[in-house]
């Protein structure tokens, strides 16, 4: 919202759209944004067990094969 505010104030005679889109704080708001929500996005389920030998002891093992 704050980006938005700064790129119209920056350049009051350009329409909005116009002065988003030139706006670098624009720009790396979305580059930042995209570059956190791409890992989530490749983020697959994978099936966990989970093995207690012992009150102290945990084994977590992932069933997630090998990728060739």
């Amino acid at each position: 919202m704050n980006a938005m505010l700064l790129a119209q104030l920056q350049t009051p005679a350009r329409t909005f759209e116009q002065a988003l889109l030139t706006s670098p704080i624009f720009w790396m708001l979305v580059a930042s944004s995209a570059l956190a929500v791409w890992p989530w996005l490749l983020l697959r389920r994978v099936p966990i067990t989970v093995e207690r030998p012992s009150p102290h002891v945990v084994i977590v093992k992932l069933n997630h094969g090998y990728i060739r």
